[in-house]
């Protein structure tokens, strides 16, 4: 017996030996182009020794002299192709020496940064010293420390009381009674009403006990207030010492002449940033170049492709075939020779067009079927039959299976559903009916015993009723 796991491996292992098929014809499918690349290039090069061998005998002709002029433009062309490569060599050898320029430059400057750095250090180094034996700067630096202390407590009080006004103000606020007298101003000098308004009020107030809880809730609310604008004057007075404490720093610095140092350290690393910016262009412009040049060594150029282009246009023109039936009538040999050669060729490319046919629909065949493969194995994850609760009866027969698809022995149906049909789910050890899974609902605890395939998680349960919280008339 196979479990999920193993079988999945199994179907993993058929989809790379799928993948190697089809890498395995591309490689055959890529040789045989190669070798009709070269059959073609071949038959090029017969075609021009035909042509050079009918100049002897023609002494003018339309097609020898087409021939000559493309070649002649073809010359051309390369010559104008090399002037460009050797430009571009040109531009790319200054591009290196400018970056060996720049990279130069910027090692100074870093080095001019490291001592601009290296001397405001000390400096400060040199003033933090005299500051720390200045019995001025030490009383203010005690009071700045003292008053930042005080003024961190009181907002901490005062996030504490805010925080306890939010938990104790609830039950307050969650009374509609309370809060209908509370905004209305009841009980205090804002309150307007008619008498009947009035006396109804009145008897609101006492069923809520309104006048103790307006007490309560009003300091309730007056506290974080009242500590908020405490602790403001206190952060207040706090930043005035640190200000003095500040002040006492940028006079000592001052005089040891440390904002020149700063603003120096300053230019120097605007600088270096400049520099950095400007080897990070200059790559760029390198790389352009460099990609350039390798369109050359690749042949993709303009110039080699207008140069092919040109000359197999002319290769191919149908008066050219008609050299075939000419050699016969001429007293050289050369030219049958050379006939033959390309009837040759001839023979040899059409044997591997005929065998590229023939991969290419083989491809075809190995593509679909590795696409159903991949299909597969996603349907096989589907349908969690990977799971720990899923196994199959015969794991071998299922291999088998799996290499008579590969090998084209059985339908992508005809495997899912022999898949299928091995595939059976074990037994778990908890009950899904168990408890809240008796109720005709998918319970939302016990999922082991889910069935494979279905998606896990669900609805049901018992209900759950809550409450609590202020009251009316409950009382404060």
């Amino acid at each position: 017996m196979y479990t999920g796991r193993q079988t999945l491996t199994s179907i993993n292992s058929t989809v790379e030996d799928a993948h190697e098929q089809v890498r395995e014809i591309e490689h055959h499918i890529q040789e045989s182009t190669d070798q009709l690349i070269r059959l073609e290039k071949s038959e090029s090069d017969q075609y021009r020794s035909l042509a050079r061998l009918r100049v002897n005998l023609l002494a003018a002709g339309k097609i020898v002299e087409t021939l000559d002029e493309s070649e002649r433009t073809v010359a051309v062309i390369l010559r104008q192709r090399e002037e460009e490569l050797e430009r571009l060599r040109q531009k790319i050898g200054e591009s290196e020496d400018r970056h060996i320029s720049l990279d130069v430059e910027r090692d100074e400057q870093s080095h001019r940064v490291d001592l601009a750095a290296e001397k405001l250090d000390k400096a400060e180094a040199a003033t933090q010293q005299r500051l720390q034996e200045n019995a001025g700067y030490q009383e203010q630096l005690k009071k700045a420390q003292l008053a930042d202390r005080i003024a961190i407590h009181a907002e901490e009080k005062k996030d504490l009381a805010s925080q306890d006004r939010i938990e104790k103000g609830m039950p307050y606020e969650n009374d509609p009674l309370f809060m209908y007298l509370w905004k209305r101003g009841y009980g205090t000098s804002r309150y307007h009403a008619n008498p009947l308004t009035r006396f109804l009020d009145g008897k609101v107030a006492e069923i809520c006990r309104y006048e103790d809880a307006r007490a309560n809730y009003h300091m309730l609310l007056e506290i974080p207030r009242r500590l908020g604008e405490h602790a403001e004057s206190l952060r207040t007075q706090a930043d005035a010492e640190f200000t003095a404490l500040e002040n006492l720093e940028k006079a000592a610095a001052g005089e040891d002449g440390i904002p020149a140092l700063q603003e120096n350290l300053a230019e120097m690393e605007e600088q270096l940033t400049k520099l950095d910016n400007q080897l990070e262009e200059h790559e760029k412009q390198h790389q352009e170049l460099i990609k350039q040049k390798a369109l050359f060594a690749t042949g993709e150029d303009s110039h080699y492709r207008q140069a092919v282009e040109l000359l197999a246009n002319d290769f191919r023109r149908a008066d050219i075939m008609t050299l075939h039936r000419d050699a016969q009538l001429t007293p050289l040999p050369e030219d049958d020779l050379v006939v033959d050669q390309l009837s040759t060729i001839e023979r040899k490319k059409q044997h591997i067009q005929d065998t590229l046919s023939q991969q290419r629909t083989l491809m075809s065949s190995h593509r679909q079927r590795l696409k159903e493969l991949e299909q597969l194995r996603v349907d096989f994850k589907r349908a969690r039959f990977d799971s720990m609760n899923s196994s199959f009866r015969d794991g071998s027969f299922v291999t088998l299976l799996l290499n008579q698809f590969l090998n084209g022995m059985l339908s992508r149906e005809g495997l899912w559903q022999e898949i299928i049909r091995q595939q059976q789910t074990r037994p778990t050890h908890s009950k899904p009916s168990f408890g809240s899974g008796g109720f005709g609902r998918r319970s939302r605890v016990w999922h082991s015993g889910g069935s494979i395939g279905l998606p896990r998680g669900g609805g049901g349960g018992f209900g759950s009723r809550g409450g609590g919280g202020f009251r009316t008339g409950g009382g404060f």
